[in-house]
């Protein structure tokens, strides 16, 4: 009796850590390990819409000259820039912010002074990374998965691009596709 009282006590043990394990822990696998894709990725505007500027440049697409390796705003002196997406500062290098917000890329804020973060911190779209050295930060998304720069613009929500797409027509390069880019084949 005695025995059987044990192997029906360690039966149930076993049958509740079954349960927790398999309607608990294994759903909130996906979160906790980040295997959201690159294709739900969404981008917020890096700076505020009033330090943007509208002339000269305004907006220098992706892969400009085939040096660019993401989409640059020319933006007033000293902006402030924050980030475009939730996630963790994985890196904090000379004027470089990256963000990786567990998408399958990586985020990099370049061109900055002041900054406000540092590795290992987590962030929230809006919060602030630091301050642009001159009058322009390049937001670059790098797909870690495929190790390749990728056009920031097409993970933009729908207001940004709209933004983006009103500043880029009075921009000097206005007759180039944005994401236009001959070195990488990637349009």
């Amino acid at each position: 009796m005695k025995n059987s009282l044990v192997i029906f006590i360690l039966g149930g043990i076993f049958l509740l850590v079954a349960i927790v394990i398999g309607y608990i822990y294994i759903p909130h696998l996906d979160q906790v390990n980040g295997t959201q894709t690159i294709s739900d990725l969404s981008l917020d505007l890096p700076v505020k819409r009033i330090d943007l500027r509208y002339i000269d440049g305004g907006i220098i697409p992706f892969c400009n000259d085939n040096e660019t390796t993401g989409i640059t705003f020319e933006v007033k002196p000293n902006a402030e820039v924050y980030s475009s997406t939730e996630g963790a500062i994985v890196k904090v290098e000379d004027n470089r912010v990256t963000v990786n917000p567990k998408h399958g890329v990586d985020i990099e804020y370049s061109n900055l002074k002041d900054i406000s973060v540092s590795t290992g911190d987590f962030v929230t779209v809006g919060s602030l990374l630091g301050h642009t050295v001159d009058n322009s930060v390049l937001l670059s998304v790098i797909n870690i998965n495929d190790d390749i720069y990728e056009c920031p613009y097409i993970y933009f929500t729908d207001d940004v691009k709209l933004i983006v797409d009103d500043i880029y027509n009075y921009s000097d390069y206005s007759n180039i596709n944005i994401c236009n880019c001959n070195i990488l084949k990637f349009k």
